[in-house]
């Protein structure tokens, strides 16, 4: 899957199903078909058809999946290409994820499928044990699975049969959907914070990055604030850097 890998955070939405109804049907319909036409541009081996993940552990996805896989089947002004459904489920809803499973077409070659939450690094044993039973139906019905976010234990998923995990950006990390809806705690200096910049900026005219609160300095000083966009090795040559190392000691960001 040559370019899939590249869009699957823009063709994965994780929307909550009382926004999903909101914009519905239609705008649903909309979204499989631009998710497929941009894969279809990247020049994609292979389709990862977007889906969505439960925002409880009993809510039946099956109807949402029904227009998915229609819209995705219909399209027609796209190459011909392998379909991997993306498929959202809860850990304490194993039954509906396999009801699902059970409906989907076999024109669908493989399922990534994404249980929430899930840590396999810190998971109990016998919900570790469940998950993988689940993999495993949909392995015995015809489909290949790729366990999302199970990297962890992939050595042991592909004794039983899985073909693929996907690790995420470590091989310890996990999922969980509640986490994306939460509000980030504010630091203990958020309070004092008031925009502007929050990180190192690197200057070429003098090789090296500053700190934000030093930046914030420099920028007040207008004769360091002209010198910045001198950025050029000409530029920096016929300065000799001096005129940027003046406004920066004038600013008190170098000593």
């Amino acid at each position: 899957m040559r370019a899939v890998a590249l869009v699957v955070l823009a063709v994965a939405p994780l929307l909550r199903p009382r926004w999903r109804w909101l914009v519905g049907a239609a705008a649903g319909t909309a979204l499989v078909q631009a998710s497929l036409r941009a894969q279809a541009e990247l020049g994609a081996s292979a389709y990862l058809v977007p889906g969505w993940l439960p925002a409880t552990p009993d809510e039946d996805l099956r109807p949402a999946y029904e227009q998915i896989v229609a819209t995705a089947s219909n399209l027609a002004d796209v190459p011909p290409r392998p379909f991997v459904l993306f498929v959202g489920g809860h850990t304490r809803g194993l039954d509906q994820v396999g009801s699902l499973l059970d409906e989907l077409p076999h024109f669908i070659s493989a399922i990534y499928l994404q249980m929430t939450p899930l840590t396999p690094m810190k998971d109990s044993p016998s919900k570790l044990e469940a998950v993988t039973s689940l993999y495993q139906h949909a392995a015995s019905i015809g489909f290949q699975v790729i366990a999302g976010h199970a990297g962890a234990v992939t050595p042991t998923l592909r004794s039983l049969g899985i073909e693929a995990a996907d690790a995420g950006l470590a091989i310890g990390e996990g999922f969980d959907q509640s986490a994306t809806k939460r509000r980030a705690r504010p630091g203990p200096d958020a309070g004092q914070q008031r925009g502007g910049r929050r990180s190192r900026m690197y200057f070429g005219q003098i090789g090296m990055s500053l700190e934000a609160a030093d930046v914030e300095r420099l920028l007040a000083v207008p004769g360091a604030a002209a010198e910045l966009p001198a950025t050029s090795i000409a530029d920096i040559e016929a300065d000799g850097n001096g005129g940027i190392w003046l406004a920066l000691w004038e600013a008190g960001a170098v000593h």
